[in-house]
């Protein structure tokens, strides 16, 4: 298992806030929990009906950013957050 890379976006928006490493995904959501208290979560939702699938949403501070999109992979939800709470400071 390694660690997850930024998407280029995140990671630019993360460098005009302030965030100085080379950011990985558990890196910038440490550095987002500890300095700026946005504590962003991945987590994983299941829908039943035609279609049993399990899908990946986001919270920042608790609060679940459901997305008219569903994000297919927790990593992709988890970047979704982080760019979010990225875009609240």
């Amino acid at each position: 298992m390694s660690e997850q890379a930024l998407k280029f976006a995140t990671a630019k928006i993360a460098k005009e806030k302030g965030f100085e490493f080379l950011p990985t995904q558990s890196i910038l959501q440490k550095w987002l929990r500890e300095v700026h208290k946005l504590e962003v979560n991945a987590y994983g939702v299941r829908y039943t009906g035609n279609a049993n699938a399990t899908y990946y949403t986001y919270s920042v501070n608790g609060v679940s950013q459901l997305h008219p999109y569903k994000c297919t992979t927790y990593e992709e939800a988890l970047e979704a957050g982080l760019f979010d709470a990225l875009m609240k400071l």
